[in-house]
Formats: structure tokens, sequence, C-alpha cells
């Protein structure tokens, strides 16, 4: 099966998440500078990605010393998996197994990227804070994923999606 093409946000994470936090809602999204038609298992693989980022904030701003995670990389990244294959099934969709099949390597892919582009915009512009926001927690993130074997993570995903729909 081939991947199936759709729009997406491209840029899912904490800074662009608009939350209701006394309804515990989602409310809306921001910054679409990064909409695009492409792969849809893009969508869940960079909100995947900065889900695991963001368990490492702590270590960031604490000079690189091991963060109190609440969850781990692979908890984090079942759960939001989960969640977006029990919204698929509601709109009458799933992951095929060609997205099945990519995800755990997007995901480590958006990780690789968003460091690579951190870091040229930091040396660019060293007084950006912003662009540094995501250079630590995403070193921490991506070594804590590579850990793991992209099948063992892939069948982790899979098997938390299963029991979620």
């Amino acid at each position: 099966p081939q991947l199936p093409l759709a729009v997406v946000h491209g840029d899912i994470n904490d800074q662009n998440v608009l939350i209701d936090e006394a309804a515990g809602a989602i409310t809306g999204l921001i910054d679409f500078g990064d909409l695009s038609h492409t792969w849809r298992i893009c969508e869940l693989a960079i909100a995947a990605a900065y889900a695991l980022i963001a368990l490492h904030y702590d270590a960031s701003a604490a000079g690189g010393a091991p963060a109190a995670v609440r969850l781990g990389e692979e908890e984090a990244a079942a759960s939001l998996v989960a969640g977006y294959v029990t919204e698929l099934a509601r709109l009458g969709l799933s992951l095929n197994e060609a997205e099945w099949a990519v995800l755990p390597t997007l995901i480590a892919v958006r990780i690789a990227m968003s460091l690579t582009l951190g870091n040229f915009a930091s040396a660019k512009d060293p007084s950006n804070e912003y662009v540094k926001l995501t250079l630590l927690p995403g070193w921490l993130a991506l070594q804590r994923l590579r850990a793991t074997p992209a099948a063992s993570l892939g069948a982790l995903l899979r098997l938390a999606a299963d029991a979620a729909t």
C-alpha cells in the first residue's frame, strides 16, 4: 500500500496548540507556516516527535541534568498514537501497513530535522532563544528514541493503537 496524502498542519507541538486548561481540551492550533499537502502519517510523526522532545524540557532548564520524566518515550508515543488512531477510527479511517512501517523512522527524522534547523538558526542568530528551545531536549529525545529498534517501537505503537480501538 501507498502512503495516503492529506493536508497537514506540519508543526503540531506544545508551542502551537491552544488549550483550555480548565476544560482539559484543545481549542485550536496556530502557526500555519508549515501547512502542506503530504503524507498523512507525517502529521502523527511530527506531533509524536515534539511530544518526545517535550519530555526533556526539564533537562534543558537544568543545563543538561537528567529530567524527572513522568512518561517514557515509548509510553508517550504510544499514548499519542493511540489517540490519533482512535480519532481516525471515528472518521471511518485507519493507518495502512505502509504508514505503520514508516512511522518510527519519520518520528526520528522529524527530531533530527528540528535539531538541524535549530542549530543552523542558532548559529545565524545566537541571541534567538526560541530556536534553542528544543536543542538539548531534542538530542536527549533522539538518543533515547534510537535506543529502541524501529521495528520494536513500531510494534509497540501498533499494539497501543489496537488496544485503544
